[in-house]
């Protein structure tokens, strides 16, 4: 959030609501901060915006990978998140660099995370106190500030969102368990048992609102429950949205492609298989077949005319394609576009 003596610069790329994203040069400060510091860093941010905009943002060189820290900016949207915190991203949200080495760039790291009076379900507004979905996807037009791209975008490179989900995972088992979280929040609590007697008895708000307040329990004990139930509940969800790999690691979660009528025979796949469809249009059809491990092991072309048709792969392909058994991912892009994934079985 922007003060009155910091500057900024507006990202060259909207937010998600179409709104203007203002970055801040918050230290060194701008009485302090050289020219030449102003344009490197600015360069920098929009030299990973870029990157992270492009068609090929997930490339490991030509994408976003070499500007970031990507285990800080996977903290950083687990923290947001399990908090929901309403003021996360757009406005309470701390970028930092190191000094380039002479023989390594250092990458922007997202943090030190902040500002979370607002979080834990405790604003009555956009939609905060809603235990379920991504608060880095809402939309505020009518604000002056909003959530960048970044969020939405990173989830969509599967390096990124594999490490994320075994991130959590492994924070689920370990300082984020329920035991733990419960642990924690009820030695606070008889910590704090003299304190907020104090506290309520001098500013008596138990049963009063004070903005931007979505739950009013009349009593310190109520306010704990709450604290529970909701952090309990957030948990819950983001288990749910955590739970699996993406493609092209996952073998579980595989999209059907849309209108294609695909089907492929027979699978589990021994000597041969054939891939069916049904075609509006005379097309280009692109196939991949992927390893667990992300390699492509088979790509070919076929021009296809419109209509239902058959493509037959024989013992030299499944040969090549499935050298040993288990499973494979079949990947199959019409005229260059990406339309969804199978699942095959090699015997």
């Amino acid at each position: 959030k922007q003060d009155e003596d910091e500057e900024f610069w507006v990202s060259p790329y909207p937010a998600i609501d179409g709104n203007d994203i203002r970055i801040i040069y918050h230290y060194p400060k701008s009485e302090v901060i050289a020219t030449e510091q102003k344009a490197y860093i600015e360069n920098f941010v929009t030299d990973f915006e870029n990157a992270l905009a492009g068609d090929r943002f997930y490339d490991p060189v030509l994408g976003y990978k070499p500007y970031i820290d990507m285990q800080s900016f996977i903290d950083f949207f687990l923290v947001n998140e399990l908090a929901k915190n309403v003021d996360g991203y757009r406005i309470s949200t701390y970028l930092h660099k190191d000094k380039d080495k002479l023989d390594k760039v250092s990458p922007i790291k997202a943090g030190p995370v902040w500002d979370f009076n607002f979080g834990f379900g405790n604003a009555d507004y956009y939609n905060a106190s809603v235990s379920s979905g991504w608060q880095c996807e809402y939309l505020l037009p009518n604000d002056y500030w909003s959530n960048p791209f970044w969020w939405i975008k990173l989830r969509k490179d599967p390096d990124f969102f594999n490490q994320m989900v075994s991130s959590w995972k492994g924070y689920r088992s370990g300082i984020l368990s329920d035991m733990r979280v419960e642990h924690v929040i009820d030695s606070l609590t008889t910590y704090l048992t003299d304190a907020q007697q104090r506290n309520f008895e001098a500013f008596p708000v138990l049963d009063q609102y004070v903005w931007a307040n979505n739950y009013v329990g009349g009593t310190y004990e109520n306010e704990i429950n709450y604290l529970k139930g909701w952090i309990s509940d957030r948990m819950d969800w983001m288990d749910i949205k955590l739970d699996g790999y993406m493609y092209p690691y996952s073998t579980d979660n595989f999209t059907d492609p849309e209108g294609l009528n695909l089907q492929v025979f027979p699978n589990p796949v021994e000597n041969e298989f054939r891939i069916a469809l049904d075609l509006d249009w005379g097309s280009s059809l692109q196939i991949e077949v992927v390893n667990v491990l992300a390699q492509t092991t088979y790509r070919a072309d076929f021009d296809l005319a419109y209509g239902s048709q058959t493509v037959y792969f024989g013992g030299d392909v499944v040969s090549q394609a499935m050298p040993q058994s288990g499973i494979y991912i079949l990947n199959i892009r019409v005229d260059g576009i990406f339309v969804g994934t199978r699942k095959i079985v090699k015997q």
